[in-house]
């Protein structure tokens, strides 16, 4: 049986039909290495319709060549269903052409000619799945990596976002101890201490926690700590700066980035013994007497940051003596619960702190959190981020 079609033709044809319905693959397509491929794929669906068995050297070669076709669309941004409709129109040309030509059935009986038709379709489901299955895998491989170098970045991210916070600090009498427990590679809880000595001795502490969580919320807390940083000063009131930094806040912030932010600021004053705070959306301080135990609630009103530009705060004092503590957590502790089904209530929160409220300030924080975390949430299993700050003055 003789098979009188144009191999070369079919190729023109197609890569043509492919330039004129997607344009952006006319250069990938009419690469030297994909005619070659398609060409030797044609001779041996001839010889494997003529009735005799391809070359095995010629038939690797060709499938070495779909294999390389699969790998290259991936690298060069070829769209998966493109290759399929590239691969699938010129198997329909091809099947055109044999229809057209001259069959000499004389030499084949018709039970072998449709045993070569149906050895010839395998062949080209092979070859075409060759092609899906180089593709899928090398697009796997580059996934696999994305994802491993991503993961490298993100764990850079979290040691620098780690390396911003100091567990322990110490600004004359008054000791802090603080901990944020992500519930991703980097978060959006974020905490500080600023000492002044001029004109008086004054520590201002905050706490605070950026909507959402991921990188966005890192980021944005990056830029929220700077400008708390920037705005503080020994001659502004905790109320001053808190207006002050959500009105540059909200400026800074564009509708695309529509965070806001939730924060606990204080200014204490230690010859006086006297603490002011100011609150912005954020969870209530916890004060625990030393002497009597008694637990005090600081509580004022405020919008969150970046809601509204002239947002006014409410500004409250409270005296400290030496001894009492100050408990501060973000609202990832309040979405804690159990395999049970137990949510977290403030009860319970209060009931762990006064159990270690007696410990050195550092083993207090860690008895509270791992607490915590075993009674109502494991880290990995977390909502949101959980940060703690414990002040002893």
């Amino acid at each position: 049986m003789s098979l009188l079609f144009d191999k070369e033709s079919i190729v023109d044809v197609s890569i043509k039909s492919t330039a004129d319905a997607r344009p952006h693959l006319v250069s990938f397509f009419n690469a030297a290495r994909i005619r070659e491929l398609f060409l030797h794929f044609l001779t041996n669906v001839e010889i494997i319709l003529s009735g005799r068995e391809p070359v095995q050297d010629e038939m690797n070669h060709c499938k070495e060549l779909a294999l390389e076709l699969g790998r290259k669309a991936v690298t060069s941004n070829i769209k998966i269903e493109d290759l399929i409709s590239f691969a699938y129109f010129l198997r329909h040309l091809l099947w055109e052409s044999v229809g057209e030509s001259e069959l000499m059935l004389s030499k084949l009986q018709k039970k072998e000619l449709l045993n070569a038709v149906t050895r010839a379709n395998e062949y080209l489901s092979g070859i075409n799945f060759v092609l899906m299955q180089a593709y899928l895998h090398r697009e796997r491989e580059i996934v696999v990596y994305q994802q491993k170098r991503m993961n490298a970045d993100l764990e850079l991210a979290r040691r620098i976002q780690q390396s911003m916070f100091p567990s322990h600090c110490q600004i004359g009498a008054c000791s802090m101890c603080a901990e944020i427990i992500p519930s991703g590679a980097v978060g959006g809880d974020f905490y500080g201490m600023i000492p002044y000595e001029i004109p008086v001795p004054r520590a201002d502490l905050f706490i605070g926690d950026v909507q959402g969580k991921g990188v966005a919320s890192a980021l944005v807390m990056m830029l929220i700590t700077s400008t708390i940083k920037g705005t503080a000063s020994a001659q502004k009131t905790p109320k001053q700066i808190l207006s002050e930094v959500n009105f540059q806040f909200r400026r800074q912030m564009t509708h695309e980035l529509d965070h806001f932010v939730s924060l606990f600021y204080l200014s204490y004053y230690p010859v006086e013994k006297k603490i002011f705070y100011v609150k912005a959306g954020h969870e209530d301080g916890v004060l625990i007497r030393r002497n009597t135990g008694e637990v005090v609630v600081l509580s004022t009103e405020g919008y969150f940051l970046g809601v509204f530009e002239d947002a006014d705060y409410e500004e409250k004092s409270v005296v400290v003596n030496t001894g009492d503590r100050l408990y501060l957590f973000t609202d990832g502790a309040t979405l804690l619960g159990n395999s049970e089904g137990r949510s977290f209530e403030y009860e319970d929160l209060y009931k762990v702190i006064l159990k270690h409220n007696s410990l050195p300030i550092g083993d207090t924080l860690e008895h509270i959190t791992r607490d915590l975390m075993n009674l109502y949430g494991r880290e990995k299993a977390l909502k949101d981020d959980v940060g703690f700050l414990v002040v002893e003055f």
